[in-house]
C-alpha cells in the first residue's frame, strides 16, 4: 500500500528485489536494488549525492480501486452462498454488497 501511495504522489521510490518490484513495472521514477546490506547501502549513497536517473516520462499512473473492490465483493459473495447452503441468514452479506456495489458504480 505504501508504494501505491507513493506512485499517487509521483515520489521517486527505493525498493530491493522482493515482490514489491512487480508494482514498479511501469513506473519511471524507481530504483530497485539487491536485497542484501551493501546493495541498500549504495543505492542510498546514490540518493544522498543527487545520482539518481528520474524519467523525463510523464506519470500517467492512475489508481483505481476497482480491483480491490472486485476482491471483497467476491469473498462476499462466496461467504453468503456458503451461508445459504448452511440455512444462515445472509443480511448482514447482502447489505456490505449493496454498500460496495453503490460505491463502485
Amino acid at each position: 500500500m505504501v508504494i501505491e501511495e507513493a506512485k499517487i504522489l509521483r515520489k521517486y521510490i527505493l525498493t530491493t528485489d522482493t515482490a514489491a518490484r512487480e508494482v514498479l513495472i511501469n513506473y519511471p521514477n524507481c530504483m530497485v536494488v539487491p536485497n542484501d546490506e551493501d546493495g541498500i547501502e549504495k543505492a542510498i549513497r546514490t540518493i544522498i549525492k543527487g545520482n539518481i536517473e528520474k524519467s523525463n516520462k510523464s506519470n500517467d499512473y492512475k489508481y483505481s480501486n476497482y480491483e480491490a473492490i472486485n476482491k471483497i465483493v467476491k469473498i462476499i459473495e462466496k461467504k453468503n452462498n456458503e451461508n445459504l447452503l448452511k440455512g444462515t441468514k445472509t443480511w448482514k452479506y447482502r447489505y456490505w454488497l449493496r454498500l460496495i456495489i453503490e460505491q463502485i458504480y
